[in-house]
């Protein structure tokens, strides 16, 4: 549930730019040419300052910045994760969840008015309300908005409400539950196959086919990439995971979750795309308890992502050849060390303990174990006692790298040696013989 409300203008210049932020995902305002505003040791009077310096420095008094700072400072300082946003529109209103307690500054922008930017979630698939569906005083507070922004916080319960109701609609039926996940899986293979497809035109087909909004088949779109996280399997990409789901549609996605999907051949060309941020934190570990459903730890127990991972070797060797073209880039600089990178396990077979052999700008070795999954981040992965005793001995000398999400968007997080204090190690796999 949000903590707060507010309604913003999205309207840099007096341009109409709602069409721009719902496409990025984004909520944007202007003040272009007030840089440095995302400095936090900056306080009110020193937004108020940098707005009259920039815009207002042939004014007598401080009056019109004053009034511009406060949309500033509550773009900037006062957003933060789970707060409701209105964007108004004539006769129509969007509403977005804000999803990160931080603003960006996009460079480059300026000619377009439109550098102060936050990441939202678009709520009702990006659709709008007609502002019929609000109360009398919200719509009044509306009417009265001429600035950039205000604060409807009062009115939190309110849009909440009208979000949850757009959400639940009347209950799914087993066969509107099957119709959106055979669609949704149908979509997942030609991600995986780097096939192109287009999600506007399955999501109208389904609402053909079922009479579902946009924003209810998209949040059980949703749904059903929760549900594939929660047990370590792909997902779509767009389809960010909404929790609260139905034991209903954890049974369904189980039956066509059977399919390994780690067959599905990776073309080569998508497997070696490398974006420039490849590489990322590793996740923080936390409880599951409380937040999967027992029917979607039995699922996960059932399909075990972590070891089908370790039985795919077509997978784990275009995982490797993958970081192999990675160092090389990494190393890009220093061409010489960049031709010394080797794909160990590939050359002198398994049992090193590590798959790739790289270096350090400084020439030093970097000794580099590959864990592949086309899972998401937090998929679990399995690991050898050869695989612990070579990190022990090569020490600071050696890193695991954790691929995920390949052959669609992979990006790789690190650990380095010792191993224990950054993995969570469970015991699973026991070599046994009758006791004497």
């Amino acid at each position: 549930m949000a903590r707060r409300a507010f309604a913003f203008w999205i309207k840099p210049s007096r341009i109409d730019r709602v069409d721009e932020a719902l496409a990025s995902n984004q909520l944007i305002i202007g003040w272009s040419e007030a840089e440095g505003l995302l400095d936090p040791t900056l306080d009110k009077r020193d937004f108020r300052e940098i707005v009259h310096r920039t815009y207002h420095s042939g004014e007598s008094t401080k009056r019109k910045a004053g009034r511009a700072a406060p949309h500033l400072w509550r773009f900037i300082r006062e957003l933060s994760i789970g707060d409701l946003v209105l964007v108004p529109r004539p006769d129509v209103f969007y509403l977005a969840r804000v999803a990160t307690n931080s603003a960006v500054f996009v460079k480059g922008g300026k000619d377009e008015d439109a550098t102060y930017r936050r990441d939202v979630e678009w709520l009702n698939g990006g659709d709008p309300f007609p502002r019929s569906v609000l109360s009398e005083p919200l719509r009044a507070r509306l009417k009265s908005l001429q600035d950039t922004s205000t604060e409807i916080s009062d009115f939190v319960d309110e849009l909440e409400k009208l979000v949850s109701a757009e959400i639940a609609g009347s209950d799914w039926t087993p066969e509107e539950i099957e119709a959106v996940v055979r669609d949704y899986f149908d979509m997942l293979l030609h991600e995986l196959r780097g096939e192109p497809y287009s999600k506007t035109e399955h999501r109208r087909a389904l609402m053909g086919r079922i009479g579902r909004s946009k924003g209810s088949i998209e949040f059980k779109h949703q749904n059903i990439s929760a549900v594939l996280q929660a047990i370590g399997k792909p997902w779509i990409v767009g389809y960010k995971p909404r929790r609260n789901f139905q034991n209903a549609l954890v049974d369904t996605v189980e039956r066509f979750a059977a399919n390994d999907f780690e067959d599905v051949e990776t073309e080569p060309a998508a497997a070696a795309k490398i974006d420039p941020g490849v590489f990322v934190a590793p996740p923080k570990l936390k409880s599951e308890e409380g937040v999967r459903s027992e029917n979607v730890k039995r699922l996960a127990r059932k399909i075990d992502q972590a070891d089908r991972d370790r039985r795919n070797r077509a997978l784990g060797a275009a995982g490797e050849e993958f970081v192999v073209q990675v160092e090389r880039k990494r190393l890009a600089s220093n061409p010489d060390l960049a031709k010394r990178v080797r794909w160990e396990s590939k050359e002198r077979g398994d049992g090193l303990g590590y798959d790739v052999l790289s270096f350090e700008e400084d020439g030093c070795e970097r000794f580099i174990e590959v864990k592949t999954t086309r899972g998401g981040i937090e998929t679990p992965f399995y690991i050898s006692s050869a695989e612990i005793a070579a990190a022990k001995e090569l020490g600071a000398a050696y890193r695991l790298y954790r691929v995920f999400g390949f052959g669609n968007a992979p990006r790789i997080y690190e650990i380095a040696a010792p191993l224990e204090d950054t993995l969570a190690l469970r015991p699973s796999v026991f070599a046994a013989l009758p006791k004497a």
